[in-house]
């Protein structure tokens, strides 16, 4: 008896990262090698990178890929990224496992990564992840949904089933 089958969903992540990064996901998209990518959309690269993403609208699966460690804030975060700048994971897990995680800057960070990504494309994203798994961490969780609820959002969000010792380790 042979397995049965499952469909795959390759995606390649980080669109928006440089413009090479783009570049080689939109070529990848285009030949049908993948089937979904995740924009990071607070980093500058994805403002100028995002119109040839949107033409692929229905043939691959565009996504948000919260970024919440790596580039600049899209709007002030004054506890979580003092001087401009998201902070490396092991401050958000610290801050986020201590209960210490300043959840309405979280949520006001997700809501503008959301809107970004819907200016940008004309839509909410058919799925979320998050740069290094920050949105399953204890205050991000949380303000996702909740933002997500808000939006009235039907898509799907990405559960990697890590725990945060394995993010750490990483």
């Amino acid at each position: 008896m042979l397995p049965e089958r499952r469909p795959v969903v390759l995606c390649a992540d980080d669109y928006g990262l440089s413009p090479g990064v783009s570049r080689g996901i939109l070529e990848l998209a285009r030949e049908g090698r993948i089937s979904a990518t995740g924009s990071m959309t607070n980093i500058p690269a994805f403002r100028t990178d995002a119109p040839p993403l949107r033409e692929l609208a229905g043939t691959v699966g565009l996504g948000l890929h919260l970024t919440l460690t790596a580039g600049a804030p899209l709007g002030a975060m004054p506890r979580v990224a003092r001087h401009g700048r998201l902070p490396p994971l092991g401050r958000i897990l610290f801050a986020s496992l201590s209960g210490r995680l300043p959840t309405s800057e979280i949520r006001g960070e997700i809501e503008r990564q959301l809107d970004a990504f819907a200016q940008a494309m004309g839509r909410l994203p058919d799925f979320i992840d998050g740069h290094q798994h920050v949105h399953v961490l204890p205050g991000v969780r949380g303000a996702l949904l909740a933002a997500l609820a808000a939006r009235r959002w039907r898509g799907w969000l990405r559960d990697p089933g890590d725990r945060p010792a394995a993010i750490r380790a990483r």
